[in-house]
């Protein structure tokens, strides 16, 4: 018999505000059942979508004469090509938010940039644009959609990005190469060595106002450590991180994390239903959520 996790949970819910309580619970002990749950739901979804849409390669039109490349045999982008095609967007509210932040004056840098999608996005109204992608199967694709739409005003790196210029042990999942990682969890099962740098290293000094998209499974603290001098320079006006409580390897990461994100500037929940809000406490974010660091500057 399948084990029923939403009634496993509702009694211990409320206690899970606790840290300590949330880290025995989720992230020690449930964390095996919930990645096998997954892996079985994302089989199934799959084998769905792939019924309806088969496996090749297909494009999808974005505004502004874009368009984006989806291999449908890979597992993620077979999940955002019908996530499109059924909804016309892909993180809404992320979407929402660079459009009104990212002009022509704007230097967006994409962290964790997958197959483009943002940066392909964000191309047509920003003045340049920095994509950074470590794994070489999804950086293959990045560079794709770029060559597709002719995307002069963009650079893509096969890339990580972290504190400092050095080598990242990155942890492969058995769900989606969008949840590889620098954090080890259950549902990673292999991994690869990849070059990261900081971001203080690889931007140039002559970019403008720059507008920043942090989207890496865990290491956004690092990403952002490394790009202190960048932020205090003055030359950063935003930053849209991406907060999920689950895979963060330690109690006291949320706390520093959040620590880091106030002391840069006033925190924002960017939510699809109800708009963006004001957050000054940690335990007011939703455990998974998409956050706007708008920076002081």
């Amino acid at each position: 018999m399948e084990l029923n996790l939403g009634s496993l949970m509702a009694p211990i819910r409320p206690l899970l505000r606790n840290d300590l309580v949330y880290d025995v619970v989720m992230t020690r002990s449930l964390d095996f059942l919930l990645t096998q749950r997954t892996v079985k739901i994302t089989r199934l979804q799959l084998n769905e979508i792939r019924r309806r849409a088969g496996t090749g390669v297909l494009r999808y039109a974005l505004r502004d004469g874009l368009q984006i490349e989806f291999d449908l045999s890979d597992d993620l982008d077979a999940f955002m090509f019908d996530h499109l095609s059924r909804y016309g967007h892909y993180e809404a509210e992320v979407e929402s938010i660079l459009s009104e932040l990212v002009t022509k004056d704007t230097t967006f840098v994409d962290v964790g940039a997958n197959v483009g999608y943002f940066t392909v996005l964000c191309s047509r109204s920003a003045r340049a644009v920095y994509a950074f992608e470590p794994v070489p199967a999804v950086f293959e694709r990045l560079s794709g959609n770029i060559r597709l739409n002719d995307l002069g005003n963009v650079r893509a790196f096969q890339l990580a990005l972290s504190k400092e210029k050095t080598r990242l042990r990155l942890f492969e999942s058995r769900i989606s190469p969008g949840h590889d990682s620098t954090v080890k969890r259950f549902e990673h099962d292999g991994s690869i060595l990849v070059d990261a740098v900081s971001l203080d290293e690889a931007v140039e000094p002559s970019a403008g106002d720059v507008v920043m998209k942090v989207d890496v499974e865990g290491s956004e603290k690092d990403v952002l450590l490394g790009a202190l001098g960048l932020i205090r320079s003055g030359k950063v006006s935003a930053i849209v991180v991406e907060w999920a409580r689950r895979i963060y390897p330690r109690v006291t990461d949320l706390r520093e994390r959040f620590a880091l994100y106030s002391a840069l500037g006033s925190v924002e929940v960017l939510d699809d239903r109800l708009g963006s809000y004001k957050v000054t406490e940690r335990h007011e974010i939703p455990e998974f959520c998409n956050l706007l660091i708008r920076v002081r500057r």
